[in-house]
């Protein structure tokens, strides 16, 4: 980092502003109007890659926020990877926390994906690793054990496995071992996840072994869950097998290899600051003190259509293309009357309270948990990250979600489509818990790890509330999303992206933010862009 902040900070700045005035005063732009090829609402991840592809071709690009900055503080340890790293450490914005911290959160993602392929590209491969704990750990009731090895979304291959029978008990793998008994003709078509595991296996692997994983791997409300998030491939290897476990076990088998999860030891923070310089070095400004009100589609000379970027102190920004990388309410707020019926049907999102504890307890360097520890009861998941904090020496950092899964709404709801005031008014910035808060977060995390904890191990710890949205893997939110694209691409030269349309995996995330900026390269090289260098 440069040796003074403040220095660095001050000359970021200059620049950025210098980079502004001289779009002021392009020929053909209104008094008062800055200019340029695309902007970009959003300073995340997604905005990030969104902003690194449109300015490859030469485009002026332009990234803000359309948030507050929030700056938090957590003391002067700097000990585990948090938001509060942000405020010292990224490049996107040297002094503040910037809403879409919450990238921060997210560790794991497909070696051969399109996230470690960013990661490669960004010169960063020495930072990734294997993710060599691969295993959802369980909990029920006050036994915690790992989950079975050969399962697909934890659908057990062989229903009286060792391993598949410590977690269901000899009953529940005797009533699962059933479905391999079963004939064909009753199989169907299941279109739903859980009543096709039920029907064939058994409520004990549902409710023990596949709803905790789905729930944990998908953050969805398992309920809602269709049987192709599993694999799209289920239902007709089932019915080739003859049996559901039979199924499970042909793409098991036909899989080429281990799946290969990888890690980055140092987090999210090196790509995205990689991100934000080749952003600036490709001549694009990163302002994410920048506060944006709205956005309108206009006609600028030519007819060609334009964008006007309304920002919070009054003044605007014409475009040529705007990529909306922001939550679904965010989204709303901004071009909710450009898209009209376009918003409209969308369940609610999960409410997640996010606790992160850093604790100095020794006892945890042999209690490995694998991925996480898994619970869920009722319409609330929990699960439970154990990392080592690389930051924090032999110290442990331990990161609990608790999701709050909402109600599906009726038909007649869901044609109003409003956003609920929790969906605005939920989220809360991370802040540093008092001690008897991190006491009370430490007996809970203990629990769920089945061991013991002392509360004064607790060296540091933070939390905050997000918005989770539904995984397109939840019944009708495919549809939702194919209906809500259409209308999005009736208007060229605009773009939305976010996991609530993509998913929340890194992979999906940085997929669909490539091919959002994909998108407004085509309209802008077919309305005749040149860029200038």
């Amino acid at each position: 980092m440069n040796s003074d902040p403040d220095a660095s900070i001050a000359n970021e700045e200059t620049t950025a502003n210098e980079e502004i005035r001289l779009a002021e005063d392009s020929p053909g732009t209104e008094p008062g109007v800055l200019r340029a090829d695309v902007v970009i609402v959003g300073s995340g991840l997604a905005g990030l890659v969104a902003a690194r592809e449109c300015a490859r071709i030469g485009a002026r690009v332009l990234v803000t926020s359309g948030l507050p900055p929030v700056v938090v503080d957590v003391g002067s340890d700097g000990l585990a990877p948090t938001p509060a790293d942000a405020a010292t450490d990224s490049a996107t914005s040297a002094t503040v926390v910037p809403p879409e911290a919450d990238d921060l959160h997210a560790e794991e993602f497909e070696g051969d994906g399109a996230m470690a392929a960013l990661v490669a590209d960004l010169g960063l491969g020495d930072l990734m690793r294997a993710q060599t704990e691969d295993t959802w750990w369980l909990k029920s009731g006050s036994d915690v054990m790992p989950a079975p090895q050969a399962t697909l979304a934890g659908i057990p291959a062989s229903p009286l496995a060792t391993d598949v029978a410590r977690v269901l008990g000899r009953r529940g793998a005797l009533r699962a071992y059933l479905d391999r008994l079963r004939p064909i003709l009753t199989i169907g078509r299941e279109t739903n996840l859980g009543a096709l595991v039920r029907g064939r296996l058994g409520p004990e692997v549902w409710q023990r072994l596949v709803a905790p994983i789905v729930a944990a791997e998908l953050g969805d409300d398992p309920e809602t869950v269709l049987v192709g998030a599993a694999s799209p491939a289920l239902n007709a290897a089932m019915t080739r097998q003859g049996s559901l476990s039979g199924g499970v076990t042909e793409i098991l088998s036909a899989a080429s290899g281990a799946r290969f999860l990888a890690v980055l030891d140092a987090g999210l923070l090196p790509v995205t600051d990689a991100l934000a310089s080749s952003v600036r070095f490709l001549g694009g400004s990163l302002r994410p003190d920048l506060g944006v009100v709205a956005v309108d589609e206009i006609t600028g000379s030519a007819g060609v259509d334009r964008w006007r970027v309304h920002l919070a102190d009054g003044s605007q920004i014409e475009a040529r293309a705007v990529i909306l990388a922001v939550d679904r309410a965010r989204a709303r707020s901004l071009a909710g009357d450009l898209l009209g019926a376009a918003w409209r049907g969308w369940p609610e999102s999960h409410r997640d309270e996010v606790t992160t504890l850093v604790v100095d307890a020794p006892e945890l360097d042999g209690a490995p948990r694998g991925r996480g520890v898994v619970a869920l009861s009722d319409r609330t998941s929990q699960v439970l990250h154990h990392l080592t904090a690389r930051r924090a020496g032999n110290r442990h950092c331990l990161r609990l979600i608790t999701r709050t899964f909402m109600p599906r709404t009726d038909e007649a709801d869901e044609v109003q489509g409003e956003i609920t005031p929790d969906d605005v008014h939920w989220p809360r910035p991370a802040r540093a818990l008092d001690a008897a808060e991190a006491a009370t977060a430490c007996d809970r995390v203990a629990g769920i790890l089945g061991i013991e904890l002392q509360t004064d191990s607790v060296v540091s710890a933070i939390s905050e509330r997000r918005l989770h949205p539904p995984s397109p893997a939840a019944e009708g939110q495919t549809a939702r999303i194919e209906s809500f694209q259409v209308a999005v691409d009736a208007h060229p030269g605009i773009a939305v992206s976010g996991d609530w349309l993509s998913g929340t995996g890194l992979d999906a995330k940085v997929a669909h933010a490539e091919a959002a900026a994909s998108g407004i390269r085509g309209v802008l090289v077919r309305s005749g862009f040149h860029p200038s260098l």
